[in-house]
């Protein structure tokens, strides 16, 4: 009622997930691997370095790749580039780090042609600068085979997104991230009140 501050909170830009789907071959490719699967959920995070964070599933890839990649550049790789459509070229990889943070980023296919796993790579690109770029999925001698474009992702629902674990993680680590903001706020940039004593009584001393 005296205007005085009573509460406080922070206020968070709500998540935002992408997905990868509907791979097609890439505009160039005139081979015989037909890439299909999904990349999903695909999120960022803003610590240090923007981040992403993307779990994969992948039929018909490169069987080569059965060990890994080689040493072509770029073998196996599965890459966002900095291209916007699967029917031109996909352009270059796609960030804004000093140095090329997708060279060693590459699946390994399994014995029926499928690859599956989970990446976090540091491009320094929020989740809006990456929204609409290419996936491109490479062959075991580097080359381009499959492409998608990135679209905002679901939560949890039926066609993929983020599983109810996956928002459990992420609301505990909102929460927790929102708690150590308050507390540095508290202790660093909130005054301190000033405690004062209560004034002492006179101190009498007798007549001699």
């Amino acid at each position: 009622f005296d205007g005085s501050r009573i509460a406080c909170a922070i206020i968070m830009q709500p998540p935002q997930f992408l997905e990868a789907r509907g791979f097609v071959p890439y505009f160039s490719y005139s081979g015989n691997l037909q890439v299909s699967g999904s990349i999903d959920p695909i999120t960022t995070s803003h610590l240090a370095v923007a981040t992403q964070t993307f779990t994969f599933s992948l039929d018909g890839v490169d069987p080569a790749c059965s060990s890994g990649a080689g040493g072509a550049a770029n073998s196996c790789g599965i890459h966002i580039h900095a291209g916007t459509s699967c029917a031109e070229d996909a352009l270059g990889h796609y960030y804004s780090t000093a140095s090329d943070p997708w060279s060693a980023v590459a699946y390994t296919a399994d014995e029926a042609d499928q690859a599956q796993g989970t990446f976090s790579v540091e491009t320094g690109l929020a989740a809006s600068e990456i929204e609409g770029h290419t996936f491109i999925i490479h062959a075991f001698d580097g080359s381009r085979i499959a492409c998608a474009v990135m679209t905002a992702g679901s939560i949890g629902g039926g066609g993929g997104g983020l599983s109810p674990g996956d928002i459990a993680a992420y609301v505990i680590g909102s929460a927790f991230a929102a708690f150590l903001l308050v507390a540095f706020l508290y202790l660093f940039c909130f005054p301190k009140s000033q405690t004062t004593e209560p004034p002492k009584p006179p101190q009498r001393t007798a007549d001699v």
